[in-house]
Parts: C-alpha cells; structure tokens; sequence
C-alpha cells in the first residue's frame, strides 16, 4: 500500500501526514489564540514538546515564533 501510495502522491504516508498536520498547525497558530499544547493535540500530536520538534524541523523556527 505505501507504494502504491508514494508512486501516486510523490511522499510516502507519513510525510503526507506531517505535512497535513504541519499545515493546518501553522493556520491555527496563525489564526486563533490558543496555546501550543492546544495545537499539538488539535492536529494529532499527544507530547506538545515533540509536536514543537516536528514543527520546528519543518518549518525552521518554533511554533510559538509563529506570527498571529
């Protein structure tokens, strides 16, 4: 099935859902004011200081340098 996916999306299944979770994590730390933990678990992350990791790896900054 990961093939299958990947040969059709161009990114295997995690990082298709990373970069979901990622997106829609920048939209609500741009658009609400809600806390970093909040985000974490609103997009799937249970541990708030691996979800600010992730989030830093792939945007290059932490999540609460995010601009509102």
């Amino acid at each position: 099935m990961s093939r299958t996916f990947k040969a059709i999306q161009g990114e295997t299944p995690i990082s298709y859902l990373t970069r979901l979770r990622m997106q829609r994590a920048k939209q609500l730390l741009m658009q609400e004011a809600i806390t970093v933990r909040q985000v974490a678990h609103a997009v799937g992350y249970q541990d708030p200081y691996y979800f600010s990791k992730v989030f830093k790896r792939y945007f290059g900054a932490a999540p609460t340098l995010i601009e509102r």
